[in-house]
């Protein structure tokens, strides 16, 4: 079975809809220079030398498009291989650091993000098989002058939501999710990475996609997000760092709220 076909084998189709708002709003902030100061590790001259991103449709620059046989997502609307009418965040902040252009793992770049995969899924593109990939490629190192970023978890609210479950249940989705995005994150500082972004999921009840759910389901989707959030900048701030580490959250969550906040009535998603 080639790469390609592992990647492709049981991997269902993102929720277009659902990321495309957050996706674009976090680029813009990212443009505008307004996440760059507290969330990315600074380094002097903006001297990274690689960015490396693992995470789902809101960091994959062509990976599921590749998979999906040229497919998914659609173009147009899509900008080509990305959830997005443009460059995703990961290649808006690679640009701002000097970073070369950044490009999909199945075509030997260094984006391992793909669109719909989970923090705690098994198949061969959710977090866990991206990071098995990396590992194939690059062996267990990772460089101390590279940045990492992990943008992940919210496929397994969603999918969670979609099966049925309760607050109760996403609750614990949630912190299983984060478990084992901060797993990625420990092994990778273990390896030599010094500068690692997590984020939290962008607020997706507050996107198109949630308004056909049932006051149940929205109230089990936030339910399971505020947890993500709270246990994600609890983990994080539980870190035993290497010295010369930085662990930063780069909260989606709040930032995609607060946009929703600043447009008029008539531009409100919902």
């Amino acid at each position: 079975m080639t790469r390609m076909t592992k990647l492709r084998a049981g991997l269902g189709t993102p929720s277009l809809a659902a990321l495309s708002l957050a996706a674009l709003s976090l680029a813009g902030l990212l443009a505008g220079g307004l996440c760059l100061g507290p969330a990315a590790p600074a380094q002097a001259g903006n001297a990274y030398k690689a960015l490396f991103a693992f995470g789902d449709s809101l960091s994959d620059v062509g990976n599921y498009y590749a998979i999906s046989n040229g497919t998914t997502p659609p173009s147009p609307p899509y900008s080509l291989g990305r959830y997005s009418n443009g460059p995703v965040w990961v290649q808006t902040l690679a640009s701002s650091l000097g970073v070369r252009p950044l490009s999909a793992s199945v075509k030997g770049g260094t984006v391992y993000a793909t669109g719909g995969a989970t923090a705690s899924g098994h198949r061969v593109a959710d977090l866990a098989g991206q990071f098995q990939q990396y590992t194939a490629v690059n062996g267990t190192v990772a460089s101390g002058t590279a940045l990492f970023t992990v943008a992940i978890g919210v496929n397994d609210l969603q999918e969670a939501v979609n099966a049925g479950a309760n607050s109760t249940a996403l609750m614990a989705t949630a912190t299983q999710a984060v478990t084992d995005t901060m797993s990625v994150v420990a092994q990778l500082l273990a390896m030599g990475a010094r500068h690692i972004i997590v984020t939290t999921p962008p607020d997706v009840t507050r996107t198109p996609s949630s308004a056909n759910m049932s006051p149940p389901q929205l109230a089990a989707l936030a339910a399971g997000l505020r947890t993500f959030v709270s246990a994600l900048n609890a983990q994080v701030a539980a870190l035993q760092l290497p010295a010369g580490a930085k662990v930063s959250v780069l909260d989606i969550y709040t930032l995609l709220d607060s946009v929703i906040a600043s447009l008029p009535a008539w531009a409100s998603p919902m």
